[in-house]
C-alpha cells in the first residue's frame, strides 16, 4: 500500500512520508537508482520530480500486472525511468551497479528476506546508500472505544500476513547481510478519519483482508469501522503506525 497509487489522486500523508524517505536517501546529480518492489511506480515518478538531476531510476517489480501499470504510466513521464520484472532474491544486475537503492514495504512478501538484502548489497556501489524500510503492522494504534475488539483486529491482521512484524526484524537482517546502518522510525500519524488519509485506507484494507480470510466476523468488522467514524465525529480519532527505516551503506 505504501508503494501503490498515492500520486493521482494524492494521499497527503503518504506523500509526506515519501518526501522524507527520499531526503534520507541523499540523492545526487548523476545517481543511478534502483527501487526494489516498485509497485505501481509512484515513488519513482515522485523521485524524478523532486530530484531531476538523477541520471536514471529503475523499478523492479515481480508482479506482471503492477509492472505493466507502472511502465505505462511512468514511462510517459520521463525517459529516465525504466521498469523490469524480476525477483528481489536474484537481482538481474551486475555487481556495484547503483549509487542509491530503495526497498519499501517489500521484504514481507519475499521468501528469504536476508538473501534479498544480500543481493541489494551486491548491486550497491562502494560508498552507495540503500534505504530499506518496512512497516511494523503490530504497532498500529487506532483509538477505538471497543478496546478488546480493536486489539483483536490489529493483531489478527498482523498475524495473517507472512511477516507482519518484519519492521522490527529489519535492522538485524541488514546487519546479517553485512551492511552498516542507521536505524530511525518514521511515525505516520492521523487525527482525522477521512478517505484521503492512510489510516482510513488501511482500516478498510484490513477489513477486506480479514473478511476474505474469515478471521473476524463481518458484523464485528463493520462495528469497528462504525466506531472509528464515530470517534472522528466526537473529535477523538487517532491513528499511528511505525515505519522502521534502515539507512544502509
Amino acid at each position: 500500500m505504501a508503494q501503490k497509487n498515492f500520486l493521482n489522486p494524492p494521499i497527503p500523508d503518504v506523500l509526506a512520508q515519501w518526501r522524507h524517505y527520499l531526503s534520507v536517501l541523499a540523492l545526487g546529480a548523476g545517481d543511478r537508482v534502483l527501487d526494489v518492489g516498485c509497485g505501481t511506480g509512484d515513488a519513482d515518478q515522485l523521485l524524478l520530480r523532486i530530484y531531476p538531476e538523477v541520471a536514471e531510476v529503475i523499478g523492479l517489480e515481480p508482479k506482471p500486472e503492477r509492472y505493466a501499470e507502472a511502465h505505462s504510466q511512468a514511462k510517459a513521464q520521463s525517459a529516465r525511468i525504466d521498469f523490469r520484472a524480476g525477483d528481489a532474491q536474484d537481482l538481474p544486475f551486475a555487481d556495484a551497479s547503483f549509487d542509491r537503492l530503495l526497498c519499501v514495504d517489500t521484504l514481507e512478501w519475499v521468501a528469504d528476506p536476508l538473501l534479498a538484502v544480500q543481493e541489494m548489497r551486491r548491486v550497491l556501489k562502494p560508498g552507495g546508500v540503500a534505504l530499506i524500510v518496512h512497516s511494523d503492522f503490530d504497532t498500529q494504534v487506532f483509538n477505538a472505544t471497543n478496546v478488546e475488539l480493536n486489539r483483536r483486529i490489529v493483531h489478527a491482521f498482523n498475524d495473517a500476513g507472512p511477516r507482519g512484524q518484519i519492521g522490527r526484524e529489519l535492522p538485524g537482517i541488514c546487519r546479517q547481510a553485512g551492511l552498516s546502518l542507521e536505524v530511525t522510525i518514521y511515525p505516520l500519524v492521523n487525527t482525522a478519519w477521512q478517505p484521503d488519509l492512510y489510516g482510513y485506507r488501511v482500516a478498510y484494507m484490513m477489513v477486506q483482508w480479514l473478511r476474505e480470510k474469515e478471521l473476524i466476523p463481518v458484523g464485528d468488522l463493520q462495528s469497528w469501522l462504525d466506531d472509528l467514524a464515530q470517534q472522528h465525529e466526537r473529535g477523538y480519532f487517532f491513528y499511528s503506525i511505525n515505519r522502521v527505516m534502515c539507512r544502509c551503506t
